[in-house]
């Protein structure tokens, strides 16, 4: 399989599975010194994470790690944006929409992205 193709599987498939898995066991985010946890946040940290370990891992292992923080981000960003407040509004139809908006806006750009994804080949240059 090829770079493009596991960053884009790994990306939908944690937008589809964390959504899936929310609506049928919602679960209260979880409160850290105050921050009521999202999982965009998730999301960025392990984003951060992926910087982090990407000059270390294997090529196959940093593109699951950074589509599936990104797929975490762009799942609650509609939710977000526009101040979802509850469980429900993250499964209205504006929400939905605009996921599939931002996640179509994130393969749509794909290859743009790839050019900050410190992989091999772009080492190299």
């Amino acid at each position: 399989m090829n770079k493009e193709d596991l960053f884009s599987i790994t990306f939908i498939l944690s937008i589809i599975l964390t959504r899936i898995y929310l609506y049928f066991w919602p679960i209260s985010n979880p409160i850290i010194a105050g921050l009521k946890v999202h999982h965009w946040m998730i999301g960025v940290l392990i984003i951060l994470i992926y910087f982090i370990i990407s000059y270390f891992k294997e090529e196959d292992v940093i593109i699951v790690i950074f589509a599936v923080g990104l797929g975490l981000v762009v799942d609650e960003l509609t939710f977000v944006l526009t101040g979802g407040k509850n469980h429900a509004d993250n499964y209205t139809t504006l929400t939905i929409i605009g996921t599939i908006i931002f996640a179509a806006i994130v393969l749509f750009c794909q290859k743009y992205i790839f050019k900050f994804i410190p992989l091999k080949e772009h080492k190299k240059k």
